[in-house]
């Protein structure tokens, strides 16, 4: 995938939707580092996967990768109302307490 920035990032595909207008978007998931506070307050990074979905023109596939088995969703909501809202930052704070 290229990013706003147009760098190339590498992320596992997760599914195809296809929205109302017609465009094809990718749920796309990467697998990030992310802190957790434990016992203590002790920290440590934890790896969690963030998904994003990304407009298929921006998309590249991989050499040698079999897309066949991705599944395809049609229909419903735009690929961008399917984004679940985002925690806000006390709500994730609260969390990992």
């Amino acid at each position: 995938m290229y990013t706003p920035e147009e760098e190339m990032v590498v992320m596992r595909l997760l599914a195809w939707r296809r929205a109302e207008d017609g465009t094809w978007w990718a749920h796309c998931g990467l697998r990030l580092w992310s802190v957790a506070v434990g016992e203590g307050g002790r920290t440590r990074a934890v790896p969690r996967v963030v998904t994003s979905w990304v407009p298929a023109d921006r998309l590249q596939p991989i050499p040698e990768e079999d897309y066949a088995e991705v599944p395809r969703i049609t229909g419903g909501r735009s690929a961008a109302a399917q984004q679940p809202r985002r925690p806000t930052l006390e709500e994730r704070t609260r969390r990992s307490r």
